[in-house]
C-alpha cells in the first residue's frame, strides 16, 4: 500500500504562467512556481497537477494538498484548477474525493 501511495502522489503545485512570444503567436505554458519564481502569477488562482492514479490510497493526499494551498493564504484563493491530464486511473474513492473537494470549496466560496 505504501508503494502505491508513493507512486500515485505525484502532486505538483504550479501557480504561474510564462508567456513566450514568437512573432504574432503567443504560447502559454504553466510551470512550477518553486522552480520558476519570476513567472507571472494570477492572484487567487492555484493550479494543482495530479499525475498518477487517483484511488483510495491517494485520494486523501489530493484533498490535503488542496486544503494546504487554498486556505489561509494571501492573496485569498478563489479558484483551484486540478490538472488531471496525468491521472491514468480513477476509482470510486477518487471520484468521491473530487466531489468532496468541490463541496468543501463551494462552502468556502471558492471554485474548482
Amino acid at each position: 500500500m505504501l508503494v502505491g501511495f508513493i507512486f500515485g502522489i505525484g502532486i505538483d503545485v504550479a501557480v504561474g504562467q510564462l508567456k513566450h512570444v514568437t512573432g504574432t503567436h503567443v504560447t502559454e505554458v504553466f510551470r512550477r512556481l518553486n522552480e520558476n519564481p519570476d513567472s507571472e502569477t494570477y492572484p487567487g488562482l492555484v493550479i494543482i497537477r495530479f499525475a498518477g492514479p487517483l484511488y483510495f490510497a491517494t485520494a486523501n493526499a489530493l484533498r490535503n494538498k488542496v486544503r494546504e494551498v487554498a486556505t489561509d493564504v494571501v492573496p485569498r484563493v478563489t479558484m483551484v484548477l486540478i490538472d488531471m491530464e496525468g491521472a491514468n486511473y480513477l476509482d470510486l474513492e477518487g471520484s468521491d474525493m473530487l466531489n468532496e473537494i468541490t463541496k468543501n470549496m463551494k462552502g468556502e466560496k471558492q471554485s474548482v
